[in-house]
């Protein structure tokens, strides 16, 4: 019996010794490919094939490539460059398909175009990079599989739109001081979390399903706050999930669905102190579900509430609140 329960504990210890190597050798992977650089001026760069990331001193291409080969496990890295582009976007990537990363890049613009044009394109990852001072610091067309981590896209017209674009990531980024939106999402299946969108001059978060699908996106985790309209916006959007967001301090409405979005799921969002209501059905939405929301100190309880459902058919469950319309929204 001791031996065979010797014979165990090894084969567990084998397995554990052959996870851990695997983890750490994908960490050090994941280290390897972020190998820092000396910071370095570059012009602004338009890559339209996989056949144009290439390294610097390349005769065509990008000429940005610091490593790797395009693969999932060893993508193509362009980092630690510094872009001032006055009359062009600054990066452009259209209808590629090998796996690249873009990390510790800074782009600067002059109120004009686009820092980060990524269209047609898949399975690339931004990561750490600062946008400043574009028309939009990212736009995304047409495009899917991307991650966008750790950014700031801030002093711009609009963050970043995702147009027509599905299955992509925005995690952690700020998407601060925009003039209009921190972000404009027309789309389907995006996760949005953990970003910061405060200050923008329009709204923090806008999902728009006007021009085409906007359906069963994730909003997770979110700080939405300050901005001068609203803090999220749903328009003509359906099934999504707005989870654990704070929205705080807008100007008019924190939470807001609007022109017939339907079978959405509001829940556990703190939305206080926003000087209309803070959590708003309007304009034909419905088969919405609204609970365990805290929703506190909006509006004035007159013309303004903290719940405020003019659809109709939605269910309100368990939520906080102080002040409501109708008197049926439990």
């Amino acid at each position: 019996m001791r031996r065979e329960l010797l014979i165990v504990l090894v084969v567990l210890v084998v397995a554990s010794s052959a996870i851990a190597g695997y983890m750490i050798s994908g960490v050090t992977r994941r280290v390897d490919v972020r190998v820092k650089y000396p910071i370095a001026p570059h012009s602004a760069f338009t890559i339209a094939a996989d056949s144009d990331f290439t390294k610097p001193g390349a005769e065509s291409g990008c000429k940005c490539v610091r490593s790797g080969s395009g693969q999932e496990v060893d993508p193509y890295v362009i980092s630690d460059w510094v872009i001032n582009s006055t009359e062009a976007d600054g990066i452009v990537i259209w209808g590629t398909s090998a796996h690249f990363l873009i990390i510790r890049v800074r782009l600067q613009g002059r109120h004009l175009d686009r820092g980060m044009y990524i269209g047609e394109a898949k399975n690339g990852v931004v990561e750490d990079c600062q946008i400043t001072d574009w028309w939009f610091g990212g736009y995304v067309f047409h495009s899917s599989n991307l991650e966008f981590i750790n950014n700031t896209m801030t002093g711009n017209e609009y963050g970043i739109q995702l147009e027509a674009s599905d299955d992509n990531k925005l995690i952690g980024n700020r998407f601060d001081g925009n003039r209009e939106l921190g972000i404009f999402a027309r789309g389907s299946n995006n996760v949005m979390s953990d970003n910061s969108a405060a200050r923008n001059g329009f709204g923090g978060i806008n999902v728009d399903g006007t021009p085409g699908p906007a359906d069963a996106n994730l909003l997770e985790g979110n700080i939405v706050t300050e901005n001068g309209v609203f803090g999220i916006g749903l328009w003509r959007a359906a099934d999504n999930v707005l989870r654990s967001n704070t929205v705080t301090h807008n100007t008019v409405v924190g939470i807001m669905l609007t022109d017939h979005s339907m079978k959405n799921l509001i829940e556990a969002n703190t939305v206080s102190n926003n000087a209309g209501s803070g959590i708003v059905l309007t304009d034909g939405s419905s088969g919405n579900t609204i609970r365990k929301n805290t929703a506190k100190g909006n509006g004035d309880g007159v013309n303004d509430f903290d719940l405020y459902d003019n659809g109709s058919g939605n269910i309100w469950q368990n939520n906080a609140y102080g002040t409501k319309k109708p008197d049926n929204i439990d």
